[in-house]
């Protein structure tokens, strides 16, 4: 049986509906990008476990990538502060989405392969 990589194993997750991040547990810190170490850490990244994460937490920062409507129209993406406290980029609806947002990733398999996507839930100041 051959091995997945840390990003093949990230996107089989999230086709499967799932959120899972490489953890070290040396540092205590998830890593993303995937097969990446975690910021400031030693451990040789093929040493990590994967763990769930439950995708809530709050934009850091956006921005809308323009595209012509023959080229699938504008792509809106985002910087995610996990409440696990890592990180991570997604995709968004341009105008959905504010700075200081609480979001909630989800798994999105209509695209052309699995990514995060991310939608909110209600303003992080209440």
């Amino acid at each position: 049986m051959i091995e997945l990589g840390p990003r093949a194993r990230f996107e089989e997750a999230l086709a499967g509906g799932r959120i899972e991040l490489p953890f070290c547990t040396l540092c205590s810190r998830y890593a993303y990008p995937p097969g990446l170490p975690a910021p400031g850490c030693s451990q040789d990244p093929a040493d990590y476990e994967v763990r769930s994460v439950d995708g809530n937490g709050v934009v850091y920062a956006l921005t809308i990538v323009r595209r012509r409507p023959e080229q699938g129209g504008d792509c809106g993406i985002v910087l995610v502060d996990l409440a696990e406290g890592v990180r991570v980029m997604a995709a968004y609806a341009p105008g959905s989405l504010a700075i200081g947002d609480a979001v909630r990733l989800v798994s999105d398999t209509a695209a052309e392969g699995p990514r995060l996507l991310a939608q909110a839930t209600k303003s992080a100041d209440g």
